[in-house]
């Protein structure tokens, strides 16, 4: 988070008017030296507390920075300012900063030759090749692939809703992703449309997702009111066989809203539900609800495995440690995938395992809500050149599509790549994409 903090506020020094003003250069200088202190010193760091606790003040100390700078433009944005003060506005604010960043400064740079004798950690950013991506991972699901997709195309001609029922990390979307993406079904319906259900559902939003997905939205569509909007999801529906997927979905209510925009024609259309809450499915389905069971341990062993591993051989001595940490996971797939994804980039060996399985266990026994601990284990050990891009991706909504060209030009655009000899930006960021989804 400190390089998040370093980057932002050196880009924000970078768009400000420059001039030959002494504490402004300086300024701009510390900031530089920050940058190089994160990319060089604690690319190499341990678990250190002295080190954390630098890393904390540099990016505590950027951050009220930045929050000075914002404040200046503010300032000098607001048609209540006065102008002449603009100037001054920003003397105080680029002295204050550089009086203050050059005084701690030294004390982070003194600390330089105790942080380059810690051992260097795996993280580091490599200069070979980006490691290719795992193959996707296909979950024994075939059993619960022909139970979804025998209900989907199978009786009664009535419009029928499936439930997907299971805790988080389950599976439950990527079971109703597969179904919804088979090419049968996009043959077999006239219409299909996937909607991702926010904890805090916006009616609106919902029916807009849908009329999307049919490609209907113009501005006059969004001047509509909630009630018009369910009345045009009706007509486009009204005569086809469609297929409406809603996944997580946290109350009835939500279902409530747009179940009135369903019209059954008796044609065969389906709605597939997902919910981690078993009254919901019981309260939408037609029948009796799918609910997903967790990974036996033979089946989780052989996840973990291959995301760590992928082909390779298995090594004997961390045979213990992978047990215990896979029989914490408690068979659900996306907790055994991250952990996996962690293991992956950390060093093979016997203590650091078990460590690692010493903190799943801590983690996975908490409520369900406070297990993207295990997402923050993985980020604090990612090479800093990447915890901004990282970042970047939680800008976008829940559920939407990231396409991978625009992701990498605005990763461009922002100065989170760094250019390499022989590559160009776009090879680099692709790079960068893989070692943070590998």
């Amino acid at each position: 988070m400190a390089h998040v903090a370093v980057v932002s506020l050196q880009q924000k020094l970078q768009g400000m008017l420059k001039g030959d003003n002494a504490n402004y250069l300086a300024l701009r200088q510390a900031v530089s030296c920050w940058h190089a202190f994160l990319e060089d010193s604690l690319l190499v760091r341990s678990a250190s507390e002295a080190v954390d606790y630098l890393e904390k003040r540099v990016k505590c100390l950027a951050t009220q920075l930045l929050d000075s700078i914002n404040l200046y433009e503010l300032e000098k944005r607001s048609p209540y300012g006065y102008p002449q003060s603009w100037k001054v506005i920003q003397e105080e604010a680029v002295t204050a900063g550089s009086d203050s960043i050059n005084e701690y400064l030294k004390k982070v740079m003194n600390a330089r030759n105790d942080i380059d004798a810690l051992p260097i950690s795996d993280t580091v950013e490599s200069d070979s090749e980006y490691s290719p991506i795992l193959q996707d991972i296909v979950l024994d699901l075939d059993i619960d692939l022909m139970t979804v997709k025998s209900r989907l195309v199978g009786p009664p001609s009535n419009l029928d809703v499936i439930s997907i029922v299971g805790m988080g990390g389950i599976g439950k979307m990527t079971l109703a992703r597969q179904v919804y993406d088979d090419i049968y079904m996009e043959h077999h319906f006239y219409i299909r449309s996937w909607i991702t259900v926010p904890q805090m559902h916006q009616h609106r939003e919902m029916l807009l997702g849908i009329l999307r997905c049919f490609s209907l939205v113009n501005d006059n569509t969004y001047l509509k009111s909630t009630e018009q909007l369910a009345e045009q999801v009706y007509r486009s529906l009204k005569g086809r066989r469609y297929l409406i997927a809603m996944d997580d979905v946290w109350d009835t209510s939500a279902w409530d809203v747009v179940k009135r925009s369903f019209p059954d024609d008796k044609n065969g259309s389906r709605v597939i539900l997902t919910s981690r809450i078993a009254n919901i499915g019981i309260y939408a389905s037609s029948g009796s609800s799918h609910y997903m069971r967790c990974l036996s341990v033979e089946e989780s062993l052989r996840l973990f495995n291959l995301k760590v591993f992928g082909r390779e051989t298995f090594p004997f001595e961390l045979e213990k440690a992978t047990k215990q940490m896979v029989a914490k996971c408690q068979g659900l797939p996306l907790t055994i995938v991250v952990v996996a994804g962690f293991c992956s980039k950390i060093s093979k060996t016997e203590n650091c395992w078990e460590d690692v399985a010493y903190k799943v266990g801590l983690i996975v026994n908490r409520d369900t809500e406070e297990r993207l601990d295990l997402l923050a284990l993985s980020y604090n050990h990612l090479p800093h050149h990447l915890k901004p891009c990282f970042l970047y991706m939680g800008a976008f909504p829940k559920g939407f599509e990231i396409s991978i060209s625009r992701l990498i030009k605005l990763w461009i655009a922002a100065e989170y790549v760094r250019c390499k000899p022989e590559k160009d930006f776009e090879e680099v960021a692709e790079g960068y994409l893989s070692d943070i989804i590998g």
